[in-house]
Protein backbone atom coordinates (compact mmCIF):
# COMPACT_ATOMS: atom_id res chain seq x y z
CA UNK A 1 0.00 0.00 0.00
CA UNK A 2 2.66 2.12 0.74
CA UNK A 3 4.57 2.08 -2.31
CA UNK A 4 1.54 2.11 -4.37
CA UNK A 5 1.05 5.66 -2.57
CA UNK A 6 4.59 6.65 -3.34
CA UNK A 7 3.72 5.99 -7.19
CA UNK A 8 0.48 7.85 -7.16
CA UNK A 9 2.21 10.67 -5.67
CA UNK A 10 5.24 10.73 -7.91
CA UNK A 11 2.36 10.24 -11.35
CA UNK A 12 0.26 13.32 -10.31
CA UNK A 13 3.48 15.73 -9.29
CA UNK A 14 5.21 14.22 -12.79
CA UNK A 15 1.77 15.40 -14.50
CA UNK A 16 1.96 18.84 -13.46
CA UNK A 17 5.58 19.13 -14.45
CA UNK A 18 4.22 17.52 -18.35
CA UNK A 19 1.70 20.05 -18.27
CA UNK A 20 4.35 22.72 -18.34
CA UNK A 21 6.79 21.22 -20.37
CA UNK A 22 4.47 20.76 -22.84
CA UNK A 23 2.78 23.83 -22.54
CA UNK A 24 3.54 27.01 -24.92
CA UNK A 25 5.45 28.51 -22.42
CA UNK A 26 9.26 27.76 -23.93
CA UNK A 27 8.12 27.68 -27.84
CA UNK A 28 6.52 31.00 -26.98
CA UNK A 29 10.14 32.35 -24.59
CA UNK A 30 12.51 30.64 -27.43
CA UNK A 31 10.13 32.74 -29.92
CA UNK A 32 10.40 35.98 -27.95
CA UNK A 33 14.01 36.94 -28.49
CA UNK A 34 15.44 40.01 -27.55
CA UNK A 35 13.75 40.28 -24.50
CA UNK A 36 14.87 40.15 -20.64
CA UNK A 37 12.03 37.67 -20.16
CA UNK A 38 14.67 34.82 -19.10
CA UNK A 39 16.25 36.44 -17.06
CA UNK A 40 13.59 37.42 -15.15
CA UNK A 41 11.97 33.90 -14.94
CA UNK A 42 15.52 32.66 -13.74
CA UNK A 43 15.33 34.90 -10.42
CA UNK A 44 11.61 34.19 -10.01
CA UNK A 45 12.85 31.00 -9.84
CA UNK A 46 15.45 31.14 -7.63
CA UNK A 47 13.22 33.57 -5.40
CA UNK A 48 11.01 30.81 -5.26
CA UNK A 49 13.42 28.27 -3.81
CA UNK A 50 14.42 31.08 -1.55
CA UNK A 51 11.09 31.52 -0.31
CA UNK A 52 10.30 27.62 0.28
CA UNK A 53 13.39 27.25 2.15
CA UNK A 54 13.20 30.29 4.27
CA UNK A 55 16.15 32.24 3.00
CA UNK A 56 14.41 35.42 3.40
CA UNK A 57 18.08 37.42 2.83
CA UNK A 58 19.00 35.54 -0.28
CA UNK A 59 14.65 36.54 -1.43
CA UNK A 60 14.88 40.03 -0.81
CA UNK A 61 18.34 40.24 -2.57
CA UNK A 62 16.72 38.90 -5.31
CA UNK A 63 13.78 41.12 -5.03
CA UNK A 64 15.88 44.44 -4.58
CA UNK A 65 17.88 43.20 -8.22
CA UNK A 66 14.91 42.12 -10.23
CA UNK A 67 13.28 45.44 -11.32
CA UNK A 68 16.71 47.37 -12.55
CA UNK A 69 16.42 44.60 -15.13
CA UNK A 70 12.88 45.10 -16.56
CA UNK A 71 9.60 46.29 -14.88
CA UNK A 72 7.72 43.43 -15.49
CA UNK A 73 9.74 41.69 -12.36
CA UNK A 74 7.44 43.68 -9.94
CA UNK A 75 4.70 41.59 -11.44
CA UNK A 76 5.96 38.56 -11.31
CA UNK A 77 6.71 38.83 -8.09
CA UNK A 78 3.43 39.32 -7.26
CA UNK A 79 3.73 35.49 -6.59
CA UNK A 80 5.90 35.27 -4.06
CA UNK A 81 3.79 38.46 -1.99
CA UNK A 82 0.29 35.99 -2.58
CA UNK A 83 2.85 32.91 -1.30
CA UNK A 84 4.05 35.12 2.04
CA UNK A 85 0.54 36.65 2.52
CA UNK A 86 -0.86 33.25 2.44
CA UNK A 87 1.74 32.03 5.08
CA UNK A 88 0.50 35.35 7.02
CA UNK A 89 -2.52 33.07 8.86
CA UNK A 90 1.03 31.31 10.62
CA UNK A 91 2.65 34.61 11.36
CA UNK A 92 5.23 35.70 9.45
CA UNK A 93 9.03 36.77 10.71
CA UNK A 94 10.14 40.29 10.46
CA UNK A 95 13.11 39.42 7.65
CA UNK A 96 10.29 37.86 5.49
CA UNK A 97 8.29 41.09 5.37
CA UNK A 98 11.15 43.00 4.71
CA UNK A 99 11.88 40.53 1.41
CA UNK A 100 8.59 40.19 0.36
CA UNK A 101 8.12 44.49 -0.16
CA UNK A 102 12.12 44.94 -1.51
CA UNK A 103 11.17 44.89 -5.01
CA UNK A 104 8.65 48.02 -4.33
CA UNK A 105 11.96 49.53 -2.44
CA UNK A 106 13.47 49.44 -5.86
CA UNK A 107 10.68 50.88 -7.99
CA UNK A 108 10.35 53.68 -5.50
CA UNK A 109 13.85 54.48 -6.06
CA UNK A 110 14.00 54.02 -9.87
CA UNK A 111 11.24 56.54 -9.99
CA UNK A 112 12.75 58.89 -7.66
CA UNK A 113 15.84 58.98 -10.09
CA UNK A 114 14.05 59.02 -13.31
CA UNK A 115 15.03 61.68 -16.06
CA UNK A 116 13.05 62.61 -19.26
CA UNK A 117 15.72 64.46 -20.40
CA UNK A 118 18.14 60.83 -20.09
CA UNK A 119 15.85 59.47 -22.45
CA UNK A 120 15.57 61.71 -24.80
CA UNK A 121 19.41 61.16 -24.72
CA UNK A 122 18.96 57.74 -25.14
CA UNK A 123 16.40 57.68 -28.16
CA UNK A 124 18.23 60.36 -30.12
CA UNK A 125 20.53 57.14 -30.46
CA UNK A 126 18.20 54.90 -31.88
CA UNK A 127 18.38 54.43 -35.48
CA UNK A 128 14.38 54.87 -36.20
CA UNK A 129 12.73 58.37 -38.00
CA UNK A 130 12.47 61.43 -35.93
CA UNK A 131 8.15 60.66 -35.99
CA UNK A 132 8.79 56.81 -34.62
CA UNK A 133 11.32 58.82 -31.68
CA UNK A 134 8.48 61.19 -30.93
CA UNK A 135 5.93 58.49 -30.82
CA UNK A 136 8.38 56.33 -28.62
CA UNK A 137 9.03 58.69 -26.22
CA UNK A 138 5.03 59.87 -26.02
CA UNK A 139 4.37 56.83 -25.35
CA UNK A 140 6.49 54.60 -24.02
CA UNK A 141 8.38 57.08 -21.69
CA UNK A 142 5.88 59.51 -21.27
CA UNK A 143 2.32 57.30 -20.47
CA UNK A 144 1.13 57.75 -16.97
CA UNK A 145 -0.18 54.46 -14.97
CA UNK A 146 -3.73 55.55 -15.69
CA UNK A 147 -3.15 56.42 -19.57
CA UNK A 148 -2.16 53.15 -20.03
CA UNK A 149 -4.78 51.10 -18.50
CA UNK A 150 -7.04 52.99 -19.90
CA UNK A 151 -5.65 52.14 -23.25
CA UNK A 152 -5.19 48.38 -22.56
CA UNK A 153 -8.69 48.82 -21.51
CA UNK A 154 -9.95 50.11 -25.08
CA UNK A 155 -7.38 47.42 -27.02
CA UNK A 156 -9.53 44.51 -25.26
CA UNK A 157 -12.80 45.88 -25.92
CA UNK A 158 -11.83 46.45 -29.90
CA UNK A 159 -10.36 43.14 -30.07
CA UNK A 160 -12.31 40.44 -27.64
CA UNK A 161 -12.57 37.78 -30.04
CA UNK A 162 -8.76 37.87 -30.34
CA UNK A 163 -8.31 37.96 -26.44
CA UNK A 164 -10.75 35.35 -25.55
CA UNK A 165 -9.00 33.06 -27.92
CA UNK A 166 -6.00 33.52 -26.68
CA UNK A 167 -6.62 32.90 -23.47
CA UNK A 168 -8.39 29.78 -23.72
CA UNK A 169 -5.74 28.68 -26.21
CA UNK A 170 -2.51 29.81 -23.61
CA UNK A 171 -3.96 28.91 -20.11
CA UNK A 172 -5.41 25.90 -21.11
CA UNK A 173 -1.80 23.92 -19.65
CA UNK A 174 -2.63 26.21 -16.67
CA UNK A 175 -6.12 25.53 -15.85
CA UNK A 176 -4.51 21.63 -16.03
CA UNK A 177 -2.23 22.15 -13.37
CA UNK A 178 -4.97 23.69 -11.26
CA UNK A 179 -7.07 20.60 -12.01
CA UNK A 180 -4.45 18.14 -11.04
CA UNK A 181 -3.24 20.05 -8.32
CA UNK A 182 -7.00 20.12 -6.36
CA UNK A 183 -6.98 16.23 -7.31
CA UNK A 184 -3.72 16.23 -5.76
CA UNK A 185 -4.48 17.96 -2.60
CA UNK A 186 -8.27 17.12 -1.88
CA UNK A 187 -7.26 14.37 0.19
CA UNK A 188 -4.11 15.73 1.61
CA UNK A 189 -5.67 17.54 4.80
CA UNK A 190 -8.02 19.98 6.12
CA UNK A 191 -6.03 23.39 5.03
CA UNK A 192 -5.80 21.85 1.57
CA UNK A 193 -8.85 24.86 -0.32
CA UNK A 194 -6.14 27.48 1.59
CA UNK A 195 -3.72 25.85 -0.53
CA UNK A 196 -5.47 25.73 -4.03
CA UNK A 197 -6.40 29.67 -3.38
CA UNK A 198 -2.87 30.78 -2.81
CA UNK A 199 -2.26 28.46 -6.13
CA UNK A 200 -4.89 30.22 -8.23
CA UNK A 201 -3.93 33.51 -7.01
CA UNK A 202 -0.13 33.13 -7.08
CA UNK A 203 -0.56 31.65 -10.49
CA UNK A 204 -2.58 34.42 -12.09
CA UNK A 205 -1.39 37.25 -10.17
CA UNK A 206 1.21 38.28 -12.52
CA UNK A 207 -0.78 38.38 -15.54
CA UNK A 208 -2.01 41.91 -13.91
CA UNK A 209 0.90 43.23 -16.33
CA UNK A 210 -2.12 43.05 -18.87
CA UNK A 211 -3.03 45.93 -17.31
CA UNK A 212 -0.75 48.00 -18.73
CA UNK A 213 1.00 45.99 -21.47
CA UNK A 214 -0.51 44.22 -24.24
CA UNK A 215 1.97 41.08 -25.45
CA UNK A 216 -0.92 38.84 -25.22
CA UNK A 217 1.06 35.83 -25.65
CA UNK A 218 3.89 36.23 -23.38
CA UNK A 219 2.56 37.34 -20.44
CA UNK A 220 -0.05 34.83 -20.88
CA UNK A 221 1.86 31.55 -21.17
CA UNK A 222 4.01 32.91 -17.99
CA UNK A 223 1.28 31.69 -15.85
CA UNK A 224 1.78 28.29 -16.89
CA UNK A 225 5.67 28.45 -15.21
CA UNK A 226 4.30 30.23 -12.28
CA UNK A 227 1.68 27.71 -11.83
CA UNK A 228 4.70 25.00 -11.90
CA UNK A 229 6.35 27.31 -9.48
CA UNK A 230 3.87 28.12 -6.78
CA UNK A 231 2.44 24.18 -7.15
CA UNK A 232 5.98 23.14 -6.01
CA UNK A 233 6.28 26.09 -3.47
CA UNK A 234 2.82 24.83 -1.65
CA UNK A 235 2.99 21.41 -2.62
CA UNK A 236 3.97 18.74 1.18
CA UNK A 237 2.90 15.49 -1.05
CA UNK A 238 -0.14 13.40 -1.38
CA UNK A 239 -1.15 12.17 2.01
CA UNK A 240 -3.86 9.43 2.17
Amino acid sequence: MASRTLIVDVRSAFLVWLCFATSQFLPTLAYNSGYLDIHLFVLLFLATIMWKNGKFLALGIIGLVGPFLHEMFVFLWMQILVLSLARARHGLKPPEIIAALAPFASVLLIISFHSQNAVALELAEVPVDAEMRAVLFRQQFGQTTVAAIAQMIKMFREDAVNVISAAAYFLLPTFAIFVLSWQRWRASGPDWPWRFVTLTLATLSPALVLLVAWDLSRFLVMTTFCGVLAFWALDRGKKT
